[in-house]
């Protein structure tokens, strides 16, 4: 069976989930959760992205976001592998811990289909879930949709969901949002929520004319558009920070590999963009990808480097002298008299 394509345009919401590999347990308790919350908050400042709901069941991970960029492809891979990097870490454990590929799905972002998803997600319908979140429980985003805005985390983004519902984001808009959602879980399941279940989109019939017709222009490899906009903004970047520094690409090319302004640029581009190290690397002119992660990855406060153990060679023994020869006795003529013993004369 053939892949789905992973159709990137700016503005596109998808609907996200992955699960533990061969149904392993992802989230031990809340300092598990806590880690993958931090990682996405990072994916959301590095990528632009903008969660609209998610929740985190202890073998499943899902959750609707926008890409105000086209680059889910490049986000997800770096989310994923990160997130699975720091787990593995903690739990000192080697391996996959998310199973095979992650499902990825288009959402119409407007109502009813925005809404629909969302519910989805608090509802926890993808295992058969139809009961209510706690009001406390932060695995889920329901907890933070009840609270005041300056109590909410600044990538969790709820405007647009209460904006479709036609809800405004205040105690009274709040507590109609609670309501619905009650009356949802008690009603049978929503026909929309088959096509996140099966599909490859949630809309009209309008939005998937739409679809294919991005599909058509992309001509079916649907990441590069991504990779080239994440290049443009970090090339930007590159020009600013060569303006403030008053160096020209010349300048740029003649500084050592290591240079640590290079070091720098790079670090920016990698908390900024989701440029590639490699054309990171080329850009900067840091050498191979791997020399720049060298030096990109560095710690700052290294301990100081332990001396080198000299290699000395066994000193060997000289070869053993050989006995001195006996010396030869002295002939009688070759002796004066006075010295010959007495029998001898």
């Amino acid at each position: 069976m053939a892949r789905p394509l992973r159709l990137e345009f700016p503005g596109a919401v998808y609907y996200l989930a992955s699960e533990g590999n061969g149904g392993e347990v992802i989230f031990h308790g809340e300092e598990d959760r806590a880690l993958f919350l931090e990682t996405l908050q990072q994916a959301c400042q590095r990528f632009g992205w903008e969660v609209l709901a998610f929740r985190l069941a202890p073998q499943r991970i899902e959750w609707v976001a926008r890409t105000p960029s086209p680059n889910l492809v490049a986000g997800m891979k770096w989310l994923l592998g990160a997130f699975t990097i720091k787990y593995n870490r903690r739990h000192a454990r080697r391996g996959h811990l998310l199973a095979g590929r992650y499902r990825s799905v288009l959402v119409e972002p407007t109502a009813p289909f925005l809404p629909a998803a969302v519910d989805y997600v608090h509802l926890g319908r993808s295992h058969g879930g139809a009961e209510l979140p706690r009001e406390n429980d932060a695995s889920c985003s329901y907890h933070y949709y009840l609270l005041p805005p300056d109590q909410r985390p600044p990538w969790l983004r709820v405007g647009s969901v209460f904006a479709s519902l036609q809800l405004q984001d205040d105690a009274a808009g709040r507590a109609r949002f609670a309501a619905r959602l009650q009356a949802v879980a008690a009603q049978p399941p929503s026909e929309a929520w088959a096509m996140l279940r099966r599909g490859w989109r949630m809309g009209s019939d309008a939005f998937r004319a739409e679809l294919l017709q991005r599909l058509r222009e992309t001509r079916g490899n649907s990441a590069d558009p991504g990779r080239m906009l994440a290049q443009e903004q970090a090339d930007l970047i590159v020009r600013e920070e060569l303006a403030r520094l008053g160096w020209t690409e010349a300048e740029l090319a003649r500084r050592p590999k290591g240079d640590p302004e290079k070091v720098r640029i790079a670090r920016r581009l990698r908390a900024e963009t989701s440029a590639s190290l490699r054309w990171t690397a080329a850009r900067l002119h840091m050498g191979t990808w791997t020399s720049a992660a060298n030096n990109l990855y560095r710690k700052d406060t290294a301990a100081p480097a332990r001396p080198r153990p000299v290699r000395r060679r066994p000193v060997q023994s000289p070869p053993a002298a050989a006995p001195p020869a006996p010396t030869p006795a002295p002939s009688p003529s070759a002796v004066p008299p006075e010295d010959l013993p007495v029998h001898c004369l």
